[in-house]
Order: C-alpha cells, then structure tokens, then sequence
C-alpha cells in the first residue's frame, strides 16, 4: 500500500527537484536570465518539491494509522441482559458485549476481557489495570476518577421492587411511607430522593457500594424495597415491580490515563449515532425483555382478573394455522396454544376459556363491540383499520410474509383483478395497502379465491406466508405460483376499544412466550392445509398405472394364446396318427382326444377357481383378524 500511494502522488522528490535544476542550466546556456528570474524559478522549484514530498507521505502515515490494531482491556462483570457468561472460555451475549463489538468497528479495537465482579473491576478501571468498563452511571465523584464520553452508551428506567410476600406496599408511592429503601450509591440515589419528596413520602433510604450486598440484604428482609437500574429489575426471584421512580443514562467509561482512547471513543460514538440514529433503541429492545414474574399486577388489572373468571375468546373458522374447528366442533389451531400459554405466564391458569367460532371477520369483530366476546384472533396488526373497526391490537403473536398468488407468468400491472375472501376483512385490507388501486373481487372463500385465478376469472389474490406453501401444494393449484410481496403481516389479538387492563395483560403474556413459540406450534396445524388425495395419487403415477394395467391384460392374452396353441397342435398330432387307419377309427380317436382336451381345460379352470377360492377366504380371515 505505501508503493502504491507514493507512485500515486506523482514521482520522487528527488527526481523532480533534479529535473527543475537540469531545467534551469540549459535555460541558461540557450537564454540569458536575470538574476531575480532565477531566483523565482529556484524558490518554485522548492516549493513543488515540499508539496510532492507531503503528497507522498501522507497518505502512508493515515493507512499505517488505520491497520494498526489496539488491544484494549475490557472490564467484563455478570450483569443478566447486560453482560452475560462472564467466564474464559464462554460463549459472551448482551447488551453491552454488542455495543463493544459495534464500536469496534469503527475503532479498530480488539479486546482483551478481564472479569471479576462490578467493585473490583471498578478499582482496575480507576488504577489503569483495565482500560474500558461498561455500564456507568454519571457521579460528581467517578468523574473526578475516571474519564467519562460525550454521549451515553444506552439509558434505562430505575425500578422500585417489593417482597412478593409483602401485599401492603403497591404501586401507591404513599406504601412506602417508613419503609427501608436500599439502592446502589449513584444517580439512582438523586433519582430516587426526587421521586420520593415529589410524592411527599419519607422513607429510609440505604445507599450501598456493592451490588452483591444489596442485593443479599434484600433478600434477607433487611431492607423492605430493592431500587435497581434497568436490567436488575431482572431475575429477581420472589420480588415484583411496582412503580419506575426515573431513569438515568449510563457510559461506557475510559482509565484516567487513556486520553487516546476517550477521543477514539468520542469520534466512534458520534458516527454510530449518525450512521445508525435508532441503533441504541434496538439494542434496549433485544437485551430488554420484560419479565412477567417480577411484574406486580396495577389496581385496574388486578380487578379486571377478579371480576372475571373465564375468557371469551372469539375466533375465525377455516383460517389454519390459526383458528378453525374440528370435525366435532372443537377449537383447533394456534391460538388453542396461545391463549393457556399467556394465562400460565400470568399465574392465572384457572381461568376457563369459552371458544366461539365466526364464519365471517366482520361478525367477529361486531362481536367484540359489542362485548359477547372478549378477544378476537386473528386481527391484522394495522393500525389504521384497527381503528377504524373499534377495537385494539395486542403486540405480535406472529409476523409473516404476504405472499402474492397468480397463474402462468408473473406481470406486475398495479389494477390488476385481485380475488378476495369476503368472509376475511384482513385479506381485503392487505390488497387495499399493497394495490390501492386494484379492482376487486369478492368469493366467498380462500379456496374460490384460488380456483377464479386458475379460471382467469382474476389475475392474483394473495395468501398469509404460513398458509401459502402448504394450500398451494394441492394438485388443484399446480398451475399457480407465489412470491413475496415484500410486506410482513403482524397477527395478533384483538381487544374492544377501551379495555386497556385485559390488553396490558395480554401483552406481558404474549413478552413473555419464547421468541419462536408461535411459529413452532403453527406447524402442527399445518397438515389441514393439504390433503393428498387416491385421486392425487393416481394421477401423479398415471404412467406406472397404465404400465401395470397393460401387464396384466399382456399376461392375459399370452396364456390364452399358448393354450389354443398348445391345443391345436394336439389336434394336429393325433390327426397325423389316425390318418393311417380307417375311417369310423379315426373319426373315433379325433372325438376322443377332442373329449380329453375339454376334461383338461375344464380341470385347469376348476383348479383355478379352488385357488381364488382359497385366495379370498384367507383375505377375509386376515380382516376378521384385523378387525379383533
């Protein structure tokens, strides 16, 4: 790289600075120059050759400074969500291991990880031995200590937990009147002296230098409330949240010595914000689940869960994966799965589930507005429709592609004919989105829908991404292919308007399912989808059964030609011996052996029917068998 970028700049210096004072004694030995002339054409010439000489070796000193590698020590300390594993040798997740892996990006950082616990790595992060530490809240008294970046690394909420055990402290910030309060010294403890005094509470707060030792005396009842920051509101066992007092920034902090890496750090944070502006609001997304078990329930949820003791839930038929009925009328699909799954994660799984099963979207969201069902599934996630209809959506219970349908070769044309089901309001709104100004057409099924695009009767429809691959397997839909449309459906619950307590539980339930848990359950409903039928079978082994066919009927004629052949040429035969006798004899032998031909024919067909006989006797014995 450095031969080319001198060769880039031009030539040598010195070649050049040779070249002007070849120039300039022959210009003297053709001409006669002045004195100031040449003083002119010797102070360029300098001039030219400083610049060529920068030129040159500027650009080798920026590439030397981008390959250099630093090898930079890392604080690393097991905080749930945040920094996870924290051992030589495992596998490193969370928050702040993927903003280290960010930066260094930009920086060109390696690192080196040292681990211990969130007191001693501070100590090493304050004496040099450690050159960055994650997860800093901001204090008078750590900035006189360490060095601190422009821009914080994340910010998250500062949470008030309780005992489980303790009912008598609630979301009521007047609950906490005398109560011990324990929280870790930083911005958490102005925070919560604010939240406190602006609520006209007193309470005894306890400031800690040590988290594991909050933590323990929590534990041990010394304290009656644990104020954490962000992710240690996580894996609390036997303790609930019950208010968020604020919420404070923190840093990614540099050793007092490392003033070059504090400037890296600047400059790298600066164009991560610039390059990816919602980077740091994704990243709280991932690492920041929220856990249902340390979750107290508010006043208004709690009532709603006492004045109900069963969930109506209504559901739409002839939509698998999602919700259909079975042969004996009973609810099947997905939400089967999703709904006893969100009320066990909400500790309330003796709440009964009334089903109710609607042909049509519409009936089912009427329903719902009207208050005979509590729940409708599945609703699209659009907000505008959602509005427009009545009622709320909850978060995602599963997100898929819309795939769209059509026959021979694909050719986008924007008023295109569009079958729609008109029992199914979510298919008609895709269409509206995606093809605005499409003409519609309505049946009254997804199945009439397909079959009018194999007639021609319309150009496309389109299918949920779960469904497609498996409808369109049937023999009937051969002819029909699929793409994306490059839009992802958002399935979810649907709540009446003005039910916000059953909505915000819902939500904590469906946070709380594993990540693929809708997905993964979605494929046992599947198989409805497609049926492969005797008539699918023949008709992919025509070939094969035709071939069979013509075995037999083969078989057949060969025999029976072989046994005609067979007997005339007895008959030949027995003519040729009797030609030398007389007449009456020879006429005698020929019906004789005509006779014997017949016993034997007749022998052969009755042994033929002992055998098929025998044959269907011990086929209906098998049956018996079976049957017992």
């Amino acid at each position: 790289m450095k031969n080319k970028h001198k060769w880039k700049t031009g030539f040598d210096a010195g070649k050049v600075c040779g070249m002007f004072a070849n120039r300039h004694r022959e210009s003297g030995q053709r001409w006669k120059v002045g004195l100031r002339e040449i003083f002119l054409f010797r102070w360029t010439a300098l001039v030219l050759c400083a610049a060529v000489l920068s030129a040159a070796a500027f650009p080798v000193s920026v590439f030397a400074e981008e390959n250099e590698s630093q090898t930079v020590r890392v604080g690393y300390y097991e905080k749930e969500g945040f920094e996870e594993t924290a051992s030589e040798g495992s596998a490193r997740r969370g928050y702040a291991y993927e903003y280290y892996l960010r930066l260094a990006q930009y920086t060109g950082w390696k690192y080196e990880y040292v681990y211990g616990s969130f007191s001693d790595l501070y100590e090493d992060l304050a004496e040099g031995e450690v050159d960055l530490m994650a997860g800093l809240t901001w204090t008078q008294d750590r900035a006189e200590t360490i060095k601190y970046p422009v821009s914080p690394m994340g910010n998250e909420p500062c949470s008030l937990l309780r005992h489980d055990t303790d009912t008598e402290i609630t979301s009521d910030p007047a609950t906490l009147e005398d109560r011990r309060i324990g929280v870790l010294n930083g911005a958490a403890v102005s925070l919560l002296r604010d939240f406190l005094n602006s609520h006209s509470v007193y309470a005894e707060v306890v400031t800690y230098e040590d988290y594991d030792a909050l933590r323990k005396d929590f534990k041990d009842h010394e304290i009656d409330v644990l104020a954490v920051e962000g992710n240690g509101a996580y894996g609390q066992k036997h303790a609930q949240i019950i208010a968020v007092f604020g919420t404070s920034d923190y840093f990614l902090c540099v050793s007092p010595d490392r003033t070059d890496l504090l400037e890296q750090l600047n400059a790298a944070q600066a164009q991560l914000l610039a390059d990816e502006p919602a980077y740091l609001n994704i990243l709280s997304a991932k690492y920041a689940p929220e856990s249902i078990e340390n979750r107290a329930f508010a006043p208004e949820e709690e009532e709603w869960i006492e004045d109900h003791d069963s969930l109506k839930a209504g559901c739409l038929l002839h939509c698998l994966p999602y919700s259909d009925a079975d042969k004996t009328g009973q609810m099947t699909g997905l939400v089967t799965d999703i709904l006893p799954e969100i009320m066990e994660n909400l500790g309330i799984e003796e709440m009964k589930t009334e089903w109710q099963g609607f042909e049509n979207y519409e009936e089912m969201i009427a329903a719902l507005a009207e208050g005979s069902i509590d729940i409708a599934f599945p609703v699209s996630g659009d907000l505008y429709y959602a509005e427009d209809n009545g009622f709320y959506q909850s978060d995602p219970v599963i997100t898929t592609a819309i795939e769209l349908v059509y026959r021979g070769e694909y050719k986008r044309d924007k008023k295109a004919r569009f079958a729609v089901n008109e029992n199914n309001r979510m298919q008609d709104d895709s269409i509206r989105i995606l093809f605005p100004e499409a003409e519609l057409v309505a049946f009254s099924s997804i199945e009439e829908c397909l079959e009018a695009v194999v007639s021609g009767e319309a150009d496309f429809t389109i299918l949920n991404g779960l469904r497609a691959d498996d409808i369109l397997r049937n023999r009937k839909y051969r002819e029909l292919g699929c793409i994306q449309t490059g839009r992802q459906e958002e399935i979810c619950l649907g709540v009446a308007a003005g039910n916000g307590s059953l909505l915000r539980l819902l939500n904590r339930g469906i946070r709380a399912l594993d990540e693929d848990y809708a997905l993964s359950r979605s494929y046992r409903y599947r198989e409805g989808l497609y049926a492969y039928t005797t008539a699918d079978l023949l008709a992919d082994n025509l070939g094969l059964f035709w071939a069979v066919i013509l075995g037999i009927f083969a078989i057949i004629i060969f025999f029976h030609v072989r046994d005609k052949y067979r007997l005339r040429k007895r008959l030949l035969m027995l003519e040729a011996a009797a030609g030398s006798g007389s007449g009456p004899d020879r006429t005698e032998a020929i019906e004789n052996q005509r006779e014997e031909s017949q016993r034997e024919e007749s022998q052969r067909e009755e042994s033929q029917r002992e055998e098929n006989h025998r044959e269907e006797s011990q086929r209906e014995e098998n049956h018996r068998e079976e049957t017992q």
